[in-house]
């Protein structure tokens, strides 16, 4: 085979590959955001657009949403959430995964709280999206650029609403292994505009009921 053929049979692979992985990019997409829509009674999501890497071992969720059934607004958007294969795990011999979360804006209200709390099958629900979307076990998930804002609750005065900005932080070994059964947290925020909080927290999974150790620092901006 000459060098010209070998070329054309390169491009028509890469060309092949590029076009399965749109093909089956649009299915999975189609497919995922039907069972968005439809797997809870109380809120249902959406994803925008849904990224694969064979190389990388990932997959990405981009522009994804979620809101209540009763409501308008979504009360959760997230930028990306990209989960790949935790290649340090792997080369021990641990099929995991890692998360990132990039850009989540949340925003709890009473409405939001009382929806999701008082709904039946929440927790089920809860649980069937997280298998659905992270069917493997879970080494590390990181979360970046991140804002939550908690207000209009029953118990807050009217006129406060709690802001965290800027938040970054990891939770390691999120899924406890028997050889490893202590999960480590940080994480890092602005409060109000005026303030930056640390926390750093573990919890042992052999411990019942499961206990937290959590310290927490508030610095005056």
């Amino acid at each position: 085979m000459n060098k010209r053929n070998k070329a054309f049979l390169i491009t028509g692979v890469l060309a092949l590959l590029i076009g399965l992985r749109l093909v089956l990019t649009d299915i999975a997409l189609k497919e995922l955001n039907k069972f968005l829509g439809s797997f809870s009674e109380s809120y249902v999501a959406h994803v925008d657009n849904l990224g694969l890497s064979f190389l990388r071992g990932a997959y990405r969720f981009e522009g994804a949403s979620a809101t209540l059934r009763s409501a308008k607004e979504p009360f959760l958007r997230v930028e990306y959430i990209d989960v790949s294969l935790a290649w340090r795990d792997l080369f021990k011999g641990m099929l995991r995964t890692d998360i990132m979360i990039h850009g989540l804006r949340a925003q709890v209200s009473d409405n939001t709280a009382k929806a999701l709390t008082t709904a039946k099958g929440t927790k089920k629900d809860a649980e069937e999206l997280g298998q659905t979307l992270f069917p493997l076990q879970i080494s590390r998930v990181d979360i970046q650029n991140s804002a939550l804002s908690i207000h209009d609750m029953e118990k807050l005065p009217e006129d406060l609403a709690i802001r965290l900005t800027q938040i970054e932080g990891r939770l390691s070994n999120a899924t406890p292994s028997e050889g490893n059964t202590v999960s480590l947290a940080k994480l890092k925020a602005v409060l109000q505009d005026k303030a930056s909080v640390y926390a750093v927290g573990e919890v042992d999974s052999r411990r019942h009921p499961v206990e937290w150790h959590l310290a927490v620092e508030s610095r005056e901006l």
